[in-house]
């Protein structure tokens, strides 16, 4: 009877790291004409968030973007952004971001881990800050990164178009 009770306890335990998303903002920032910016954002598909910062080695983060949904706001703007040259959404309708260790606690309620990041064909990995502030069952995760579009084949040097990109994400999850 105690066995059982230490793995129910111990499932709850378990459980209890494990959150689900109920809303997600994944916007982005890039220089557009002459000192104007773009802004846009994408919709989230699917995500995994296990985490627990008395437990940090069992974290596991991931989450997969549609790039169908690119929305910047000027819709010729955005079929454009769906064409080859740039997502190439026909033959690559998702991106992913991937956490895969490293993960250390900066101060409170900030850490930085290894992400692995995937845009169409190419993956990179990142070393990304973020925060994690959790509320009894409530959560909120967020980061803030550059990238520059060009290392992920997305369009091609322009001087109208700047090359880096700001990427900034925020959840809201519960247990």
């Amino acid at each position: 009877m105690k066995l059982l009770i230490s793995c129910i306890l111990l499932m709850a335990a378990l459980q209890s790291d494990t959150w689900k998303v109920t809303k997600a903002d994944i916007q982005f920032t890039i220089k557009n004409g002459f000192g104007t910016t773009a802004d846009g954002d994408f919709k989230l598909k699917e995500a995994k968030i296990v985490f627990n910062p008395t437990n940090l080695a069992q974290t596991q983060i991931e989450a997969t973007v549609l790039t169908t949904t690119i929305s910047t706001g000027l819709g010729i703007r955005d079929k454009v952004l769906r064409k080859a040259d740039y997502f190439d959404c026909e033959h690559y309708p998702e991106m992913s971001l991937k956490y895969v260790g490293g993960i250390k606690s900066v101060t409170k309620n900030q850490y930085t881990g290894q992400f692995k990041l995937k845009i169409k064909a190419t993956e990179k990995l990142l070393t990304l800050p973020f925060t994690a502030t959790i509320a009894g069952d409530k959560a909120q995760f967020a980061t803030q990164f550059t990238i520059n579009r060009l290392d992920y084949k997305v369009g091609e040097s322009s001087f109208a178009l700047g090359d880096d990109v700001k990427v900034d994400i925020k959840v809201e999850a519960v247990r």
